[in-house]
């Protein structure tokens, strides 16, 4: 089997076009706005919510 470079790029190009989406998608529902803010603040919040 022949594997065309310009073929894995453009799937490659489409993986990551739809993981940005997700992750886009994912931010407008509000959840990674929270998990963002929790890295800000630092590893307190990690120690928090191993209780």
């Amino acid at each position: 089997m022949i594997v065309h470079p310009q073929r894995v790029r453009e799937a490659e190009s489409r993986m990551v076009m739809q993981f940005i989406k997700w992750a886009a998608e994912g931010a407008l529902k509000g959840g990674q706005e929270a998990e963002q803010g929790r890295l800000r603040n630092g590893q307190e919040s990690f120690a928090s919510d191993a209780k």
